[in-house]
């Protein structure tokens, strides 16, 4: 169950909290400002590349988690 479900969101809520710490004014905005939806989209496009990694590593460990989990 841990590699299955767990760890890709882990994974993916460690990468938001890295990408939130690149961009502290921004993600400040996000919480107090207006439209966070438009200024949490406008961080996702800045920081691409992290988020491609991102979206990998979550497909890799949802599908390869049973045999990751061996060794």
């Amino acid at each position: 169950m841990f590699t299955k479900i767990l760890l890709p969101i882990s994974i993916f809520i460690i990468i938001h909290i890295y990408l939130f710490a690149l961009n502290i004014k921004e993600s400040e905005d996000i919480i107090t400002g207006n439209e966070p939806i438009k200024k949490y989209w406008a961080i996702m496009k800045n920081n691409r590349d992290v988020v491609v990694l991102m979206y990998i590593l979550v497909i890799v460990y949802w599908m390869f988690g049973g045999i990751l989990s061996l060794f």
